[in-house]
């Protein structure tokens, strides 16, 4: 059976669990692109880990704001990035 280097990519970095960790690391390239400028120069991504994206906020008012927007914007992310895993934003 012949095998095309794309499907031989992916099926490797599926075994090696590297493509969630190439899914979850397309949150820090487009955190503008899904929050847009405002939010994004008041916050920064930090990691994910066990589903759950950490948010840096510039100050405890933005983390209070973000908090009410957390539905809207894991919507967003879904939509901007539909393979992504994701249960929860927590604001740090």
């Amino acid at each position: 059976m012949v095998y095309s280097l794309k499907e031989t990519i992916a099926e490797f970095l599926e075994k090696k669990e590297i493509k969630d960790k190439i899914v979850d690391h397309s949150i820090h390239n487009n955190w503008k692109k899904i929050v847009g400028e405002k939010i994004a120069e008041a916050t920064e991504v930090n990691n994910i880990r066990n589903k759950v994206l950490y948010i840096k906020t510039k100050s405890p008012a933005w983390r209070t704001e973000l908090t009410f927007q957390k539905k809207e914007i894991i919507t967003k992310i879904k939509e901007e990035i539909p393979e992504i895993k994701l249960r929860e934003i927590r604001f740090i």
